[in-house]
């Protein structure tokens, strides 16, 4: 009797170990490779595995004109100082106008504005490009590439949305006068306006009060660049 007992207690044990174990080996089964999965915490996941600066010199396509990105890290996209270049217009029709910054997709960054500071060489220098007649440069652009606008025969009309012009092709400027007097004896012809009319004229933001300085140091550069147009505001 007792020896009864005692294996309907083993039984009973072994019965309940198995159905204790049931669930374990459905889950094993619903999963290849016979593991359960891991549930990990969601503030623990690495959300940006790729550096950001891995986008750095990554092309890219907005409105009629493809970009590339100059300056990309985890930093500038939360300063909101990332930048990008303007490399070639590919847009149609008369008039384009170069935005003050563009959006790119950085991968698990997600969207990222960046600034276009740029205009690389030959930029407008194509068959589309040469049938502009208008141009607008954003307010972030402080470099225009030698032979951008070489060749544009129909441009009427460049506005500047803003004084941040400091290089044009190989010459650097200065809103200084003394430091833009001895950069000018250092410049070196380039081509950046080249054949672009004389009628064509270069608008830039008003002067604040008699600060002359930026109209000038624009001036200065178009000048040595092959624009042989007014510069105004």
């Amino acid at each position: 009797m007792r020896l009864k007992t005692v294996a309907g207690a083993v039984l009973g044990a072994l019965i309940a170990c198995s159905l204790c174990a049931l669930p374990v080996a459905l889950a094993e089964e619903a999963v290849p490779g016979g593991s359960a999965p891991v549930i990990q915490d969601p503030s623990e996941v690495e959300p940006n595995p790729v550096p950001a600066e891995s986008y750095k010199g990554s092309s890219f396509a907005v409105g009629g004109a493809d970009y590339k990105v100059t300056k990309i890290s985890a930093s500038a996209i939360d300063k909101g100082s990332c930048e990008a270049q303007l490399t070639r217009f590919t847009g149609s029709g008369s008039s384009f106008k170069i935005p003050a910054t563009v959006t790119y997709t950085a991968g698990g960054y997600g969207p990222v504005k960046l600034k276009v500071t740029s205009i690389a060489k030959n930029a407008f220098n194509n068959a589309k490009g040469h049938k502009l007649k208008f141009v607008t440069i954003g307010e972030n652009v402080s470099s225009i590439g030698d032979a951008a606008f070489k060749g544009c025969k129909k441009l009427t009309k460049i506005t500047m949305k803003g004084t941040a012009l400091k290089s044009v092709g190989p010459n650097t400027g200065s809103n200084n006068t003394k430091k833009l007097v001895k950069l000018k004896k250092k410049w070196k012809k380039c081509t950046a306006f080249n054949a672009v009319p004389r009628t064509c004229k270069i608008v830039v933001p008003q002067p604040q009060g008699i600060n002359f300085g930026p109209v000038e140091n624009v001036r200065q550069l178009v000048g040595h660049a092959g624009f042989k147009g007014v510069v105004s505001w």
